[in-house]
């Protein structure tokens, strides 16, 4: 008798519940964001962002083509 066939449809059937508990820890993780970012009452809107990310990101001054000569 061959019980490969078996053998390998254990094999995905594990694979498959793997994938499943993996997506379904991610799910979690994401509410768990989710709720965080509503318990903090962040903002999701553009200014906000653009506000944030000025006072992280400073850009140097543009150079002037005339100084280079």
């Amino acid at each position: 008798m061959n019980k490969q066939p078996n053998q390998q449809l254990g094999k995905f059937k594990r694979g498959a519940r793997e994938l499943e508990t993996d997506q379904s820890a991610k799910d979690r993780q994401y509410q768990k964001f989710v709720e965080k970012a509503r318990e903090l009452e962040t903002d999701e809107s553009e200014e906000a962002f653009d506000r944030a990310l000025e006072k992280v990101v400073k850009a140097p001054p543009p150079k002037d083509e005339k100084q280079k000569t």
